[in-house]
């Protein structure tokens, strides 16, 4: 509000990049609704004064460049995709998108270098993927909702579904829609609160492993476990394989850990 209504936005790049800026105009000014999202109003629900906001929005105006890292967290909570949405308008308003010095987090700054194992072949499995904003819904609706069948067992690994993916409540209700949970995790978290059972898998410094940047960078990590408590707990490939044994499923893994990374090294050029 304080940028549009003081003309400190960019209007080159406003109207050369972006569409719809007239009706989010008209909703911030008031136009639409007769609400003015002024810093009064915004002062009200964050708890922030006023003349802070004011200077904060006038500092991020005029220091272009300006890289406005965010963090995801506020993602995760109800509604948290609009404090997103509302990041990168600011970024596109202030025209810091495309240039050196500017950022809007989620943006295309990754860098492509494979993954570790690609060539290695692997039974079909199906395609029944769905995407991380679709688990709950079909969780909680299955078929109805066009998804492939109806879910009401869930076996989690490597993710602590509460904590990163969007829309905490919808993801209770998905949670307790199922039969059973089964999970495996090193701490109780907010998910493993609602599995039936938790497994104790290993800690990532208890195992040999190979990593690369979730987000994007161009290298590749051996890492070195640092503990050889070989009774401690075991890793997720071990409690699959055992589990998948104890079910008599034939073939379903020969290999160790180490043989694995052994493998997918030898795979890549």
């Amino acid at each position: 509000h304080e940028m549009i209504t003081n003309n400190l936005y960019d209007k080159g790049f406003t109207n050369k990049y972006t569409f719809g800026f007239d009706r989010f105009r008209d909703y911030v000014t008031g136009a639409e609704d007769g609400i003015a999202k002024d810093p009064e109003w915004a002062s009200s629900i964050c708890g922030i004064s006023p003349e802070s906001i004011k200077e904060l929005a006038r500092e991020y105006a005029a220091a272009r460049p300006a890289a406005l890292m965010t963090g995801w967290a506020p993602g995760r909570t109800a509604y948290g995709e609009q404090f997103h949405r509302a990041a990168s308008i600011l970024a596109a308003i202030t025209g810091n998108i495309g240039i050196e010095g500017g950022f809007v987090s989620g943006g295309t700054d990754q860098i492509d270098i494979g993954r570790i194992g690609q060539n290695i072949f692997l039974p079909d499995m199906g395609h029944n993927l769905i995407h991380k904003t679709e688990i709950y819904d079909a969780l909680i609706h299955g078929r109805s909702a066009g998804y492939a069948s109806d879910c009401r067992l869930l076996y989690i690994t490597g993710c602590n579904m509460l904590n990163q993916f969007l829309n905490l409540n919808k993801g209770k209700r998905a949670l307790m829609s199922q039969d059973f949970i089964i999970t495996h995790e090193l701490f109780l978290t907010p998910t493993a609160r609602f599995a039936d059972i938790i497994l104790p898998a290993a800690h990532f410094l208890e195992y040999d492993d190979i990593g690369q940047p979730w987000i994007g960078g161009p290298y590749t990590i051996f890492m070195h476990k640092v503990s050889n408590n070989t009774s401690g707990p075991k890793s997720d490939l071990e409690i699959f394989t055992e589990i998948a044994e104890r079910m008599g499923i034939k073939y379903y893994n020969e290999k160790s850990d180490s043989q694995w990374l052994g493998e997918f090294l030898e795979s890549e050029p």
